[in-house]
């Protein structure tokens, strides 16, 4: 018996001892997936893609909305003052108005650009236009042979 309740004993610290051993390469194997400087190092553009999706994404989520929602209360309130206003000018012009109200507010076409994320993706845009259109140029361009200078183009 006290063999028996030895060997387990002894089985039960090894578990124990395997389980820590386990849990700290898990806990280093973790640490080294999510260093980001050598994601950066290994991975730079894609890094850079991530940090401004991750970027673009936050200042999305935290700058608030511009319009707020109106109720239907207050919008029934402001339909009546619109009529009363239009009736007051058509007894004093003399002429029949058309009074009626638009029920849905007209949509105001967005200005394209607007406020501080287009101020600032805007001439990042064009600078990654640039950046793109000429690695392709200098990908489809012509090789010199033979220790001759590459003509020079102007487009």
């Amino acid at each position: 018996m006290k063999d028996e309740g030895a060997f387990l004993a002894k089985q039960a610290s090894d578990a124990q001892a395997a389980i820590k051993q386990t849990l700290g390469e898990m806990g280093s194997a973790l640490s080294e997936v999510v260093d980001v400087r050598t994601w950066t190092k290994q991975y730079p553009w894609i890094s850079v893609g991530t940090a401004a999706v991750v970027g673009l994404t936050a200042a999305l989520a935290l700058t608030p909305k511009r319009r707020a929602k109106v109720d239907a209360a207050t919008m029934e309130e402001a339909k009546e003052k619109w009529q009363e206003v239009w009736e007051k000018i058509a007894s004093k012009i003399g002429e029949p108005v058309d009074v009626s109200v638009v029920d849905e507010p007209v949509a105001k076409e967005k200005k394209a650009g607007g406020g501080l994320m287009g101020m600032i993706m805007g001439p990042l845009l064009s600078i990654a236009k640039t950046a793109i259109a000429s690695g392709i140029a200098s990908m489809t361009a012509p090789k010199p042979t033979n220790g001759e200078q590459p003509a020079e183009t102007y487009s």
